[in-house]
């Protein structure tokens, strides 16, 4: 139980190194949808600005990235994938989540839309 190179999760479980792989690659894999959006033009600013400026982006991401890892963890099938699928998957996890996040609150250049619909 005072294993120091595990960490103690909530309720009580140890978190393994496969969960901190998936939440990692998860959060890699936003950075990653950044860059490529930057990469195209489609957006504009710097990292502090699409992470800290807008945090109601940054709040939604993460916590949809921890919702999304939770749930895979609690399949309880992360024990028996390899590293690298564990990676993609989090890696996937993290890009398709901040797009579809991003696609909400940057879509409309001038910030959210009001109406509560998808922006054109």
């Amino acid at each position: 139980m005072n294993d120091p190179t595990q960490a103690v999760g909530f309720f009580g479980k140890y978190i393994t190194e496969g969960e901190v792989v998936l939440v990692c690659a998860a959060l890699l894999g936003a950075i990653c949808h950044f860059l490529n959006k930057r990469w195209r033009g489609e957006i504009d600013g710097s990292l502090w600005h699409y992470m800290v400026v807008t945090p109601g982006l940054t709040c939604a991401t993460i916590l949809a990235i921890l919702a999304a890892c939770l749930v895979v963890v609690a399949v309880g099938q992360i024990e028996a994938m390899r590293p690298h699928m564990i990676v993609a998957l989090g890696f996937g996890i993290g890009w398709t989540l901040d797009s579809g996040i991003a696609q909400r609150f940057l879509g409309n250049k001038d910030g959210p839309d009001e109406g509560g619909g998808h922006s054109p």
